[in-house]
């Protein structure tokens, strides 16, 4: 195996582990471990936070793309780790959150109750999904391998704006019907 066939297999692979054990981490977290009690009362935020940096993710990488297509290198390196970041840092409040409270319930019924399953479903499922191509993508990208980033990022992206998009919905939905 060449170099670069040997480099490009070593990223892919290290941001799907990096990605696992994320993702045993949250499901240890929301299905096993017991929450930490009522904690702090600034934990009762994180929820409304978390819509925010969802949707803050989604409008920096909207921006990282309206970046680059007008040939603005560094401005799409800003926008995207900016939407890295936001994703960052909805994903230490939902740690912190879910530490304190444990699983959350919907408290709805009804035909919304079935939207909100499906919305949450395929929230779940694609953020599975897009986290070890947003990883692989960081990764090409910071070692200057453009084209690997490029074709990644151009199936990643939509993804993420999704993932993105569906945490405010999911937010929503709690929100509405008093689950948090």
């Amino acid at each position: 195996m060449n170099s670069t066939a040997s480099r490009d297999r070593n990223v892919l692979l290290g941001a799907g582990i990096a990605a696992l054990a994320a993702l045993v981490f949250l499901l240890w977290l929301l299905y096993v471990a017991a929450p930490a009690g009522l904690g702090p009362a600034w934990v009762d935020g994180l929820p409304a936070l978390n819509a925010f940096c969802n949707a803050a993710s989604a409008l920096a990488a909207l921006a990282g793309v309206w970046a680059i297509r007008r040939g603005r290198d560094k401005g799409h390196r800003v926008c995207m780790l900016a939407a890295l970041a936001f994703s960052a840092l909805f994903l230490a409040g939902y740690i912190v959150f879910h530490h304190f409270r444990g699983e959350t319930r919907y408290a709805g019924a009804g035909s919304l109750k079935l939207l909100y399953l499906i919305v949450l479903a395929s929230h779940v499922l694609l953020s599975a999904l897009v986290l070890p191509m947003l990883l692989a993508a960081v990764a090409f990208a910071g070692l200057g391998i453009f084209e690997r980033h490029r074709r990644i990022a151009r199936w990643a992206l939509p993804l993420w704006l999704y993932v993105s998009v569906s945490g405010v919905a999911v937010y929503v939905f709690l929100r509405s019907t008093g689950s948090y």
